[in-house]
């Protein structure tokens, strides 16, 4: 991808969003097109990236389809970007992503693998779905995918998301699928 493909993507956004068919919050890049473009040079296909609520261009960069992205920032995501297919993860929470990032970090170590243990698309519609709303617990967080009542019971669910390791998110992720642990 080209500096101009940014900008133009990035346009297309401001565009979008000024003519009010975006109704969420976006934040825009801006001339630091050319670090970014060589900085992902060095990125490898099953290298994971973790990044801040302002991510277009990395979503962009790491391979993920300008329209696919665009389409999530049509749908309000564009501040909690997450395309595990592509391994790449932002937060609009200031500082959201080390704790993820840290455990995925020493989960792929120790099991000197790049697979997390378990379902990882499950896992990130979990973590993405628990951080979507403000003070809340986790089982509050998650009504949406429907978990039977028998689960919820786990303590983990009393949790607020913040207060989970990115191991107790794999957890989390293992008790939903009913996966062994």
């Amino acid at each position: 991808m080209k500096k101009i493909d940014l900008i133009n993507f990035e346009n297309d956004i401001a565009n979008t969003f000024n003519e009010g068919k975006i109704r969420a919050p976006v934040h825009l890049y801006s001339n630091n097109e050319k670090f970014l473009i060589n900085f992902f040079k060095k990125i490898k296909k099953n290298d994971w990236v973790f990044c801040s609520w302002r991510s277009h261009y990395q979503c962009l960069l790491k391979g993920v389809p300008p329209k696919k992205l665009k389409q999530e920032i049509l749908d309000g995501k564009s501040i909690s970007l997450c395309f595990p297919e592509y391994k790449i993860y932002s937060s609009a929470i200031v500082g959201g992503v080390l704790p993820i990032s840290v455990g995925l970090a020493l989960s792929l170590k120790r099991k000197k693998s790049s697979k997390i243990d378990c379902d990882e698309e499950l896992l990130f519609k979990i973590v993405k779905l628990s951080f979507q709303q403000r003070r809340k617990k986790i089982k509050n967080s998650l009504k949406k995918l429907d978990i039977p009542e028998v689960i919820l019971e786990d303590s983990i669910f009393e949790y607020r998301p913040e207060q989970l390791s990115s191991s107790e998110f794999i957890k989390l992720t293992q008790i939903i699928s009913n996966e062994p642990i």
